[in-house]
């Protein structure tokens, strides 16, 4: 295992990778060197998508989150909490969780870079494939949180 040093130079390392990643790929961020965080903005075909990628440096990990920019009433939770089960079963990589106390659902997404390099591919993959998850699901969050869809509707709107 590595000492705190070599886990803060990875991080570092990590770091600066991804935020040139984000630039060779023409997108605008925002970023806390200090916090190890990194946002950008993105608009979908529908909703607008916010993103936040956060670098655990002492457990080596790299993590996407996107919070859907919806409430979810408390009458529609376990609906929507069946849905967001749904949505995950059909994912590639990452998962939606859904907070009922909260309404709030969020992606998420992450990788370890413990003792290895972090390669463009991955980069690209985390944020292309973390865009085309939330634009996939979060209209058909939203018409399930304001009544336009049901859980039987969310579910034929997957598997079309």
């Amino acid at each position: 295992m590595a000492d705190n040093r070599e886990l803060t130079l990875h991080a570092n390392e990590v770091f600066e990778s991804l935020c040139e990643r984000l630039d060779s790929m023409n997108l605008h961020y925002s970023c806390d060197p200090e916090e190890y965080i990194i946002r950008f903005d993105y608009q979908g075909e529908d909703l607008p998508m916010n993103f936040t990628f956060i670098i655990d440096e002492d457990r080596q990990l790299l993590r996407v989150y996107s919070r859907i920019p919806i409430t979810v009433p408390k009458e529609k939770g376990l609906e929507m909490a069946v849905a967001t089960c749904i949505a995950t079963n059909e994912l590639l990589d990452g998962s939606f969780d859904y907070d009922m106390k909260t309404g709030e659902i969020f992606f998420r997404l992450t990788a370890t870079f413990l003792e290895t390099d972090i390669g463009d591919g991955l980069f690209d993959h985390l944020v292309s494939y973390s865009i085309f998850a939330v634009e996939q699901y979060n209209d058909k969050f939203f018409g399930l949180a304001k009544g336009m869809l049901n859980v039987n509707d969310f579910l034929t709107a997957n598997n079309q």
